[in-house]
């Protein structure tokens, strides 16, 4: 049986769109990596301006650029604290719609994923995700799904980091943190480990 390695990034944003140069030097040295991207389509966690994925033809051009080998997946709209997934039911329905809606270009909506900002969620999450039909959901690194199970889930293994403004005023650690992952996806590729993705996994257990 196959081993997978998921590969995960939360918050990338058009503000720290620069600090992709990382994740494409890892592609460089890793050519079958594909990366989970978690995106809050109005990021303001850092109080950033003007960082709507709406209509930005920088993150556009990211995607264009990318989409063979990444995925991007609901993380809520603003990721600002309270936290958007402690809300009502009706307030959670209208956070998740909208950053649908925003990210509707670049999701998969056949198996459509989502991950709660600060891993903060409730029931009413979970009502929503469900009556929205979405197929999966990540909370902390445990792979939830919300359709009926055919067979059971494969072996896989998360990896990931951030791409958010901590990490972008901090270029010293972002450096270590991507030579720690390099070095944990080569251990991981020398012990027969494969790289796929959420989706991938899901559809290939419900379907």
């Amino acid at each position: 049986a196959l081993m997978y390695i998921v590969v995960e990034t939360d918050d990338l944003q058009p503000a720290t769109l620069h600090l992709w140069q990382h994740w494409i030097r890892l592609k460089q040295q890793h050519p079958g990596l594909k990366v989970t991207v978690y995106v809050s389509p109005h990021n303001q966690e850092f109080g950033q301006v003007d960082n709507s994925v709406e209509r930005n033809e920088k993150f556009m051009q990211w995607y264009a650029w990318n989409k063979d080998w990444v995925r991007v997946v609901c993380h809520g709209l603003y990721h600002t604290k309270p936290p958007e997934n402690l809300g009502s039911y009706e307030e959670q329905g209208n956070v998740v719609l909208e950053s649908l809606r925003l990210l509707r270009p670049y999701v998969d909506l056949s198996c459509l994923g989502y991950k709660a900002p600060f891993y903060r969620m409730n029931e009413d999450t979970l009502k929503v995700l469900a009556d929205l039909e979405f197929s999966w959901f990540v909370q902390w690194w445990s792979l939830q799904i919300l359709k009926p199970l055919k067979r059971p889930l494969p072996l896989f293994r998360v990896l990931g980091t951030h791409t958010n403004m901590a990490e972008a005023n901090n270029p010293d650690n972002i450096d270590k943190i991507f030579d720690e992952l390099n070095q944990k996806l080569f251990a991981l590729e020398n012990a027969g480990w494969v790289y796929s993705d959420y989706e991938s996994i899901v559809k290939e257990v419900i379907s």
